[in-house]
């Protein structure tokens, strides 16, 4: 879904370096993120820790998931805080589907359900869908899922919409205004999330 390029661009937009590529990248279908990685910013006047994770959904399949699941889990145990979990879902095939299910209960699980307090989703390749579209998907089907899946209300789950690679476009023909575009809305998007 482009967990790692996600962290890559909050790098770019809260660390001011558009050659930020601290992140390993890959499309393919395994995660190529094996281990947690944290990488430390200062941002306006406050260190920030922007951490990448193993993918799940991974092609290896179950197995390999419930390992990334207790990977991230314990390296966020590790930390001295956690201020929130961010799932990064590709918004042209949201997912959220068993084994995202089962992380986000081992993550309730293990640090409480305030944790969801603190609980957001960036919908990456959002392309296709308005900010509307997307908040609808997060109150109708992500919050429904999740409720049933953990037993109790979920008060509200914020959502962005990031374009990582709007460059990609110009294949396509996109006008160079619309990349741009799409450049300025990711970075507004994720100066957002940090702030949240």
């Amino acid at each position: 879904a482009g967990k790692s390029a996600t962290a890559n661009n909050i790098g770019r937009a809260i660390g001011n370096r558009a050659d930020f590529n601290e992140f390993g990248e890959d499309g393919g279908a395994a995660s190529y993120t094996r281990a947690p990685q944290t990488v430390r910013f200062e941002w306006a006047g406050k260190f920030i820790a922007v951490t990448d994770t193993p993918g799940l959904l991974d092609a290896a399949g179950v197995a390999q998931d419930e390992k990334n699941i207790r990977q991230i889990v314990d390296y966020a145990r590790n930390q001295n805080e956690v201020h929130s979990f961010i799932l990064v879902i590709n918004e042209q095939n949201p997912r959220l589907e068993g084994p995202v299910q089962d992380a986000i209960k081992v993550l309730v699980d293990s640090f409480g359900s305030q944790i969801m307090n603190n609980f957001g989703i960036v919908f990456t390749r959002s392309t296709t869908r308005t900010k509307e579209e997307s908040v609808q998907w997060v109150d109708r089907e992500a919050k429904r899922m999740l409720e049933m899946k953990l037993g109790f209300s979920i008060r509200h789950i914020p959502s962005w919409q990031v374009d990582n690679h709007p460059e990609d476009l110009a294949v396509l023909k996109v006008p160079q205004e619309q990349i741009e575009k799409n450049k300025a809305q990711s970075k507004t998007a994720l100066l957002e999330m940090t702030r949240w």
